[in-house]
């Protein structure tokens, strides 16, 4: 058996969170928190989350020139840059990357980077700015797959009330499958760039599965239930995470989108095209401007609004 007698290693988190200024990602506040002192907040101008992603790694440099005789535990919010330093872990030796917040000390340090953005939102905000600061924190996510009745390529998409479109394909034997890709892989995406995350699917059974407290993980939809659960409960212990079903092809605007959006990408592949890029920014536009005016909590099943196209 292996005995610690010393110290628990600091625990450290950087955080980001993303300005958007009509549906355009113009900014972001990024927080490094930490157990023993108060946590520190900078706000960038970006246009892409390439810079972003550089900003975190800056901050992640400053971070390790205080720790590298210590080690140290560290959770960043953005998955891309936890890879990106595991991949160069014999460069940072004592560190250790999490995937998940848990632990107390990692724990209080997600709070207070969490709530420095915060604070540092509020000062910016003028009369009646704050309310749409705290709705840009709401994120709403339609999800949808595409499956003919004969071969096994199913295309999954994904919309989201900031106006993103995205799409992939995947091969599996049932469109269950593919109705759970497409929200674990939205959720991969998304997931860590909201506060509050509704998800919705017009797949009666996902819907089910995925609103419970403690989904089962094993079942129908094999391992991309699985895989989709996981990222769920990870997500679920910092974000509050809804699953609704949507009625299909009813004039939701988020579902219609992430069904073109699932329908696209399986047909391109199928049809060996290289134009799917192209459909996904006409998309774009046109989710962009049917969002216009329309908050977070209009797009929810209940939530105060249908979501629906205009006609």
């Amino acid at each position: 058996m292996a005995i610690c007698d010393g110290p628990p290693l600091p625990a450290a988190v950087i955080h980001h969170r993303d300005n958007y200024n009509d549906s355009t990602l113009s900014g972001a506040f990024i927080a490094v928190g930490t157990v023993d002192a108060p946590a520190r907040v900078r706000q960038f101008h970006v246009d892409e989350g390439l810079e972003v992603r550089g900003h975190m790694i800056e901050a992640f440099l400053d971070l390790w020139k205080a720790h590298r005789d210590t080690g140290l535990i560290l959770y960043v919010s953005d998955r891309i840059v936890r890879g990106l330093l595991r991949e160069q872990a014999e460069n940072y030796p004592g560190l250790i990357v999490r995937d998940v917040v848990s632990g107390a000390r990692l724990q209080a340090a997600w709070r207070s980077a969490r709530r420095a953005i915060d604070e540092a939102q509020a000062e910016l905000c003028g009369p009646g700015e704050c309310e749409f600061v705290q709705e840009e924190r709401h994120l709403v996510i339609a999800t949808d797959a595409s499956k003919q009745s004969r071969g096994n390529t199913i295309g999954i998409g994904a919309a989201n009330s900031r106006g993103n479109i995205r799409g992939n394909v995947i091969t599996a034997g049932t469109v269950l499958e593919g109705e759970f890709a497409a929200v674990g892989s939205a959720l991969r995406k998304w997931g860590h760039t909201a506060d509050v995350i509704d998800v919705l699917t017009d797949c009666r059974t996902v819907a089910t599965i995925l609103s419970r407290d403690r989904p089962k993980p094993t079942g129908a939809g094999g391992g991309q239930r699985g895989a989709a659960v996981q990222t769920l409960n990870n997500l679920r212990r910092t974000a509050t995470i809804r699953v609704h079903w949507v009625r299909g092809h009813d004039g939701h605007v988020l579902n219609e989108m992430a069904h073109r959006a699932a329908m696209t990408a399986r047909r391109c592949h199928e049809m060996n095209t290289d134009n799917q890029k192209e459909f996904y920014c006409d998309f774009r536009d046109e989710l962009q401007d049917e969002l216009t005016g329309m908050e977070p909590a209009e797009l929810v099943p209940g939530g105060g609004g249908c979501g629906r196209a205009a006609a």
